[in-house]
């Protein structure tokens, strides 16, 4: 006999009486049984996916024969300090923790919302996951096998699209619907304090930041499209370090933070991208061409402008790739990651943009890749499908030399 609550009981039918006991539990609703013919196994299957086979022995054995999530993984990351661990998260806001190593399925949370975006704190053991209705919720992951709920912040009506921690991992930003970032303070201490927004054009297509160890700024660029003229948005502005301590006194009533503070600045570029990052010396941007297969480099005047200014090319090469893709960089700075839907992705020399290592991970005919996330040491990389609901997982082989 099964149950929604996860336990399937035994029933002993003698004569006109019966009885009913525990005989085994599961990890969630069981959605369907049955007996092989011989009766000696019993199949069980629950309604998250994963299967179960009893066996019935003088020593019976129960064990899992299929490791299943709800859905394709919405996002991946991986949890830093370290390479042992990497979460990935489903529409429906189920978070899986998985053993790189073996692919183990190691805990699951589910929050039971429909989820949209996922990012690990490289600061401390915490993640955080955005939903459809606005909110971001905060995971302890101290302790992979037993990850914790621990804080849900509403921050908009409008649906989160995008996560991103800096590289030091000192704010959260997150980009909703309508064009608003709000940045939080991504140490768990604070709470994860709100510490105001920025409103940027609609349509975020990617957030970049730029967060060195010897300064006490964090850069952070926001690409978007502009549909009526056929160019592309790049907003570039500065989170001062001291942040925390002085948000209330640059911001109004609502929360916006003032732009002097933050000395934001916009650039136009003459053609649409499908993607953007900043380089970590901060005076070149690296671009996706969306409707021909370049990757562009554009450098930024030196000198302080008002109103918009358009940014000229200044290198190109062949992406090798088809369709929109996108770019990311490594933690050191030094490689440029591609990816796009033909399914191969390429690390790059930052500086040559020419290509010397590429994997075809996922096949074209599934829309190829989604996403990537690369280790803080460089050693290791998860690349998640965009249609076929695989993640794969790469390492670098071992040469002999330099």
């Amino acid at each position: 006999m099964r149950n929604v609550d996860g336990f399937v009981y035994s029933v002993i039918i003698k004569d006109s009486s019966y009885k009913v006991e525990d005989f085994l539990e599961v990890e969630g609703p069981v959605e369907y049984m049955m007996f092989s013919p011989s009766y000696k196994m019993l199949l069980i299957q629950t309604d998250q996916g994963s299967v179960y086979i009893y066996t019935f022995a003088e020593e019976p054995t129960f064990e899992r024969v299929l490791e299943s999530c709800d859905g394709k993984f919405q996002a991946i990351d991986l949890i830093t300090p370290g390479n042992e661990y990497c979460m990935t998260l489903t529409h429906s806001g189920e978070i899986s923790v998985w053993c790189i190593e073996d692919g183990a399925c190691v805990s699951r949370v589910y929050l039971n919302t429909p989820a949209t975006a996922l990012a690990c704190s490289p600061s401390s053991l915490s993640a955080a996951v955005g939903t459809v209705d606005g909110s971001v919720h905060f995971l302890d992951v101290r302790d992979a096998e037993s990850p914790q709920a621990v804080h849900k912040a509403f921050l908009s009506e409008m649906s989160v699209q995008h996560l991103l921690y800096d590289q030091r991992g000192m704010y959260l930003l997150v980009g909703t619907l309508e064009g608003y970032i709000f940045v939080i303070n991504a140490n768990p201490s604070s709470l994860f304090q709100i510490l105001g927004f920025i409103e940027v054009n609609k349509g975020i297509l990617q957030i970049s930041t730029v967060s060195l160890l010897e300064t006490d700024i964090v850069e952070v660029m926001v690409l978007s499209p502009l549909p009526e003229t056929g160019r592309s948005r790049l907003e570039i502005f500065t989170l001062p370090k001291i942040l925390p301590h002085v948000s209330a006194n640059f911001s109004d009533e609502r929360g916006r933070l003032n732009d002097e503070f933050i000395h934001k600045i916009l650039y136009e570029i003459e053609h649409t991208l499908s993607s953007a990052v900043l380089d970590f010396k901060s005076n070149q941007i690296y671009g996706f061409c969306n409707q021909v297969p370049y990757i562009c480099s554009y450098l930024l005047p030196e000198k302080a402008h008002s109103g918009i200014c358009i940014l000229k090319l200044y290198k190109k090469v062949q992406s090798g790739h088809y369709g929109p893709g996108m770019l990311s960089l490594s933690p050191h700075g030094l490689w440029l990651i591609t990816t796009a839907k033909c399914g191969i992705l390429c690390i790059r020399d930052i500086h040559t943009l020419e290509t010397f290592a590429q994997c075809r991970s996922h096949s074209h005919q599934a829309h190829g890749i989604q996403s990537v996330r690369i280790s803080m040491d460089g050693q290791n990389i998860l690349v998640n499908g965009k249609g076929d609901g695989t993640l794969v997982y790469l390492r670098w082989r071992q040469f002999g030399g330099n």
